[in-house]
């Protein structure tokens, strides 16, 4: 019971901070800064791609794990780009 309701306060603060964040962030700001932006995603992706990949490989062979197939991988791959701690990490950090 409790781990719930835990888990759905944690699931609200996230919600708020994403709000809160856009809510504090120009809009011209970002227009200003789209293609580092889209860099930035592209770079975070293939990174990702480049650790999950290889790393199930070798869990596959070596541990003996059933096999998680393509769409489990990119499941994990765009499993990171969640969570809004580490924005507003950086937020605090810029100001």
């Amino acid at each position: 019971m409790w781990h719930e309701m835990w888990a759905s306060l944690g699931y609200v603060a996230n919600a708020l901070l994403f709000l809160l964040i856009g809510i504090a962030t120009d809009p011209d700001l970002i227009l200003d800064n789209l293609g580092a932006i889209l860099l930035a995603v592209i770079v975070v992706l293939v990174a990702r791609a480049l650790a999950v990949v290889p790393l199930v490989t070798a869990l596959e062979r070596f541990a003996r794990i059933p096999p998680v197939g393509m769409r489990n991988e990119a499941v994990m791959i765009w499993g990171g780009l969640r969570g809004g701690v580490g924005r507003l990490a950086r937020r605090m950090l810029v100001h």
